[in-house]
């Protein structure tokens, strides 16, 4: 098994070329060793979880989305088209500016071609973000359902879920809420560098 504090005692020498070497551990090794048990805990637990909290907007049946449509209703939103060739909504601030949820589309190739986009007919728009790895997960949803729904009333159809059943915000925010807790359990917070790195 693996000893913290004998490797410890090993670096003076490792480094004696290089002069005196004094070590000194920011942590007691026991505390570490107590972190690093706790984080693979919450690796494991949290490792085969979906983290992606999606809403689809499906159009009525026989009918389809003009590209030139979706341009005008995601330029209205203030949403960018760009990485990945879909639309994302940012929070620009002092520092650069975040993702927070992004629009692709089920219809192959699931991207909007800028060059064909305003001859291409879409079956749907999706509509995604990344509960755990986002700051304020509830108010990016609510922001992400809202956009949604101004979708629906411009270009029509109906919002389901991942099961295509009915879309419902309540069931949404549950959801995201269990996901805070669980990360909560283990000291962290959705968007933390810590939890951005891991997932």
């Amino acid at each position: 098994m693996w000893n913290s504090a004998d490797f410890m005692n090993t670096l003076p020498a490792r480094f004696q070329e290089k002069g005196t070497v004094h070590v000194l551990p920011r942590e007691d090794a026991a505390h570490v060793r107590t972190k690093a048990e706790k984080l693979k805990a919450f690796t494991d637990q949290e490792g085969e979880r979906e983290h992606a909290v999606m809403l689809r907007l499906v159009a009525d049946q026989g009918q389809s989305y003009r590209g030139a449509d979706i341009w005008d209703v995601m330029l209205s939103l203030g949403m960018e088209w760009g990485d990945m060739d879909i639309f994302h909504a940012h929070h620009h601030g002092p520092g650069g500016y975040d993702e927070l949820f992004s629009v692709h589309t089920g219809t192959e190739p699931g991207f909007f071609g800028l060059s064909t986009l305003a001859e291409d007919r879409f079956a749907d728009l999706i509509f995604s973000m990344d509960g755990v790895r986002t700051v304020q997960p509830q108010t990016v949803f609510e922001a992400m359902w809202k956009s949604a729904e101004y979708a629906r009333a411009r270009l029509g159809g109906t919002l389901v879920n991942e099961q295509g059943l009915p879309a419902m915000p309540e069931d949404y925010l549950h959801q995201i809420q269990e996901m805070e807790d669980r990360l909560s359990e283990f000291g962290f917070k959705a968007g933390e560098d810590v939890v951005a790195f891991l997932f």
